[in-house]
């Protein structure tokens, strides 16, 4: 029933927090109380009670006002930034920006925590804040289900976005790799802001269209998938020269230029046919152009280079190009493959 008129921190002792003969709390060193009844500018509805002697530090309902006031102004002003570095937000009017800030409402995860999964109703938008999120898709390539890892988001991405403008279930999972947190703004909240607002419905629509779809995350995936083979078989075909010579630095030496993964015993061409591009003589300039420029220079003491290099190989199956015979018999190989 007393004015409130402070705001307690405890710096030594214990409390206990009664109301009408019932125990709320207790309080010990370093905790505090006092400040709902300044916040409501209504009388006090509690008694404190000390347990042992104590020592208290006030703040008056004046001074403590103004700290939280400029503690809410610097978390306001935070989240506006944070708001305004979205690429979906960024160019809106300030009134509609602090429309969507007013809506938008903290949700905290730890790492591992499933934020939103595939295929469940899409209620909200989300805008990363603080962490690091994962987006995963699970798709079918005709033989068989894969999750795979499509996306990574840091600071001031959204996520979200197909969900809300087209009313349809979540096209990905996100996962939270640590712990951090999100904005949430549902899509109740966004679709009243539209009407007032188109500008931001179509940064929606264009984000949402530049999601990759199905097919072509599903072409990335074999393409890596085919990449990834065609790495291994060339270590292969490297390290398992039955025929080595040394440099003068001890390191063996292979011929580069008689390499090639339809040569190799452990190439498996790909089962699903329509992949099968993907191992086409197309790949191949551009493997090649890699090994020339990022792996080979590094180490061109291991490897005896005097031929000219023979053309890219082609498909599986496929005819020798003229000349690679004689290429092959002329050359002055040091390592048989």
């Amino acid at each position: 029933g007393d004015e409130a008129d402070k705001f307690y921190i405890v710096l030594r002792g214990r409390l206990q927090v009664e109301s009408q003969g019932n125990v709320l709390a207790v309080k010990h060193a370093g905790d505090s109380f006092g400040e709902l009844a300044l916040l409501s500018q209504e009388k006090r509805t509690a008694d404190v009670i000390a347990l042992a002697n104590c020592d208290f530090a006030t703040l008056s309902r004046v001074d403590y006002l103004e700290v939280v006031q400029a503690k809410a102004k610097a978390k306001r002003d935070q989240k506006m930034r944070t708001i305004e570095s979205a690429s979906v937000f960024s160019e809106l009017p300030p009134q509609v920006l602090d429309t969507i800030a007013d809506c938008m409402r903290p949700q905290k995860f730890s790492g591992g925590d499933l934020i939103v999964q595939q295929g469940t109703a899409s209620e909200e938008l989300f805008l990363v804040t603080r962490g690091v999120c994962a987006v995963m898709r699970r798709l079918s390539d005709g033989r068989r289900d894969v999750t795979l890892h499509i996306d990574t988001l840091h600071h001031g991405q959204t996520f979200g976005e197909i969900g809300v403008i087209r009313g349809e279930a979540r096209s990905a999972s996100v996962v939270a790799v640590h712990s951090g947190e999100v904005l949430a703004i549902s899509r109740i909240e966004l679709t009243r802001i539209f009407s007032g607002c188109p500008e931001l419905r179509d940064n929606l629509e264009r984000a949402a269209a530049d999601h990759p779809s199905d097919a072509d995350i599903l072409q990335a995936w074999r393409y890596d998938e085919a990449w990834a083979s065609y790495r291994k078989t060339l270590h292969t075909q490297v390290t398992e020269s039955s025929e080595v010579t040394w440099s003068s630095q001890g390191r063996p030496k292979a011929d580069v230029n008689s390499l090639s993964v339809f040569d190799s015993r452990t190439y498996q061409p790909p089962q699903d046919m329509r992949s099968r591009q993907l191992t086409s003589s197309q790949m191949f300039p551009w493997a090649n152009q890699y090994l020339d420029e990022k792996v080979l220079p590094n180490l061109a003491d291991m490897f005896v280079t005097d031929d000219e290099p023979p053309p890219p190989p082609g498909p599986a199956g496929a005819a020798e190009p003229p000349g690679r015979e004689a290429g092959r018999e002329a050359g002055s190989l040091t390592s048989r493959i």
